[in-house]
């Protein structure tokens, strides 16, 4: 696959394989990285075409303040059912996702550990990881290396970009809700531990969201088991204590329970125009196998709702009524082994 018989390719086997795929690139780095401007770091199931790759040379040298570019991969290769709902979603969500969560972040971007450009120098003299303290799961290696590289070269004073609008890059997707959620786990147990990073000095405040985010969208599941417990315990109360509307043998009118009607509309404001409008105004892509649309949503909302949005949704909806349950239930289970030791041990300052 070089396409040049002359092409130079080395395979190293480290003799102490440890700190897993941070610890790789950092042993590269100290013993190889100074004849190398940049590293493209790629996964075992990621890919990149070399107009892609040629591309992001070319923006490193042309930008001397970037730090690291992240391109947005899009999902290949799916053979289920389930790899090829995700990747079918991807497709039709992921385009307008990544062009304005790009346009956020500017030059505060995240990096996804993988089909991205790195400075090597930004990356030596800045992301060099600690150990946490304390004992695992949230004490020694940082698993989600990834997010705390990129809020470390940009405290640094580098940029790190989110190149939306490269095309060519792809990685794989777990084949199966088991994979899916064995993979899950392992990132759940990742993004806790940032909560000892969070106190970190210097850290760009949109790096601090980045974290925080990653931290909310574990704990959501958990959360989301509270809230399933909390509602059951409601029902089970209304079956064996039902309301009583008439406390008062007396009166003639029922006492009907109190709703916050006012929280009722501004809920009501915030989500309906969402639901109805669909795309604000703007130029989206949407990629299918071969084919590649640019839509106006101010034109052509209606249209592309009806033709994709809709199925999109039937689809959507019966993968999340049938995979969102499992997928909340283990995350929270993840979560709550997790949090004694988190709850101990959380300090890091670097």
């Amino acid at each position: 696959r070089l396409g040049d018989d002359n092409a130079p390719l080395y395979y190293r086997r480290r003799r102490r394989n440890i700190a897993r795929k941070a610890g790789n690139i950092a042993d590269f780095c100290k013993r190889w990285g100074g004849g190398y401007d940049y590293l493209l770091v790629l996964d075992a199931d990621s890919l990149m075409e070399p107009t892609s790759i040629i591309e992001l040379a070319r923006r490193m040298e042309a930008d001397r303040d970037a730090g690291l570019i992240q391109t947005v991969p899009r999902l290949v290769h799916g053979k289920t059912v389930f790899a090829r709902l995700h990747q079918f979603a991807s497709r039709i969500y992921g385009p307008a996702i990544a062009t304005g969560l790009a346009w956020w972040v500017g030059g505060e971007g995240n990096y996804w550990g993988h089909n991205a450009i790195i400075r090597r120098r930004a990356f030596t003299e800045a992301a060099g990881l600690p150990d946490l303290p304390g004992k695992a799961p949230f004490g020694g290696h940082i698993l989600s290396h990834d997010f705390v590289e990129a809020a470390l070269i940009r405290r640094a004073g580098w940029t790190v970009k989110i190149a939306d609008d490269i095309q060519g890059s792809y990685e794989e997707t777990p084949p199966s809700l088991v994979d899916f959620a064995i993979r899950d786990r392992r990132w759940c147990q990742g993004n806790l531990q940032h909560v000892g990073v969070l106190p970190a000095r210097g850290l760009h405040w949109v790096s601090r969201f980045h974290l925080v985010s990653g931290i909310l969208s574990y704990l959501a599941s958990f959360l989301w088991l509270l809230l399933i417990a909390a509602g059951f315990g409601l029902a089970v109360q209304a079956y064996f204590t039902p309301p009583d509307y008439f406390s008062d043998p007396h009166q003639l009118f029922p006492t009907w329970p109190q709703i916050d009607s006012v929280l009722q509309l501004r809920l009501l404001a915030l989500t309906d125009p969402l639901e109805r409008n669909g795309l604000p105004a703007g130029l989206y892509r949407a990629g299918l196998p071969g084919r590649l649309w640019w839509l106006d949503g101010a034109r052509s909302r209606d249209a592309w709702q009806e033709k994709w949005a809709a199925r999109q949704q039937r689809l959507d909806a019966l993968a999340r009524r049938l995979a969102l349950p499992l997928t909340h239930l283990d995350t929270a289970d993840a979560v709550a082994e997790s949090l004694p030791p988190l709850l101990r041990e959380t300090a890091w300052a670097a």
